[in-house]
């Protein structure tokens, strides 16, 4: 029996897999996002003499620099029996790290430690955890008519009000939408047909919070322009 991570495979019987009981991972407002497993892999790396000893270290430093492999328990035939690892979950948090507790380490053999961390979503964690939008327009979309005018103060008389042509009708929709998961994408512009796309734009950013979480913000800004007034509330749901 052998343990293999992507294309890597350790000499069989070289080293202990412990996959203990996930926890369960929640999100900064208390919701339910997944599991989180933390599996270690502790071995001792054997070879026959101190050059060959490194080459095979570095090669399995190689192997571990690699995230989201499969790891699997294999038999001597090269069969898989269980998959401890799926392919796309598991990252590396501590490639191999060594402790030289016997005398004679780092001549022909050394032991190591190995620790994956697998992140399973829950039905919960596919989804948004915070969504916010906001619409602006100008002018308001109740404004009663699209004529601009100046007031001119004339040499004799009273300030006189006159008419400077039409203006167009602008707005702006700006939203966010945040995962614990991965980005989401980012809602269609609701009038797609007047909007300035050179001047909208989206965004992507990576967050971290103190309690240890990761979110991801997706966030949207479209710009509009029109000869009448646009009129439509923001989402209320994503």
């Amino acid at each position: 029996m052998y343990f293999r991570y992507g294309g890597y495979a350790h000499d069989a019987g070289e080293c202990l897999v412990d996959t203990p009981s996930p926890e369960t991972i929640f999100s900064d407002d208390g919701v339910v996002t997944g599991l989180r497993q933390r599996i270690s892999i502790t071995g001792r790396k054997h070879a026959a003499n101190p050059a060959a000893l490194t080459a095979a270290l570095q090669a399995m430093e190689a192997a571990y620099s690699v995230q989201y492999q499969e790891g699997a328990l294999c038999d001597d035939s090269g069969a898989v029996t269980a998959i401890a690892v799926p392919a796309g979950l598991a990252r590396v948090v501590q490639p191999p790290a060594y402790v030289a507790t016997t005398p004679g380490q780092w001549t022909t053999y050394v032991d190591y430690s190995i620790i994956l961390e697998v992140v399973q979503t829950s039905a919960y964690g596919q989804e948004q955890f915070d969504f916010r939008e906001n619409v602006t327009f100008q002018p308001p979309p109740f404004a009663p008519t699209n004529q601009e005018f100046v007031y001119r103060n004339p040499l004799l008389g009273e300030v006189q009000r006159q008419g400077a042509g039409i203006f167009t009708f602008t707005a702006v929709q700006s939203g966010e939408v945040s995962s614990k998961i991965f980005w989401q994408s980012p809602r269609s512009p609701n009038w797609p047909q007047h909007c300035h796309w050179k001047q909208s734009t989206t965004s992507y950013d990576r967050r971290h919070s103190t309690k240890n979480y990761w979110s991801y913000v997706t966030t949207w800004n479209y710009v509009f322009e029109a000869p009448y007034s646009l009129n439509q509330y923001p989402a209320i749901t994503y």
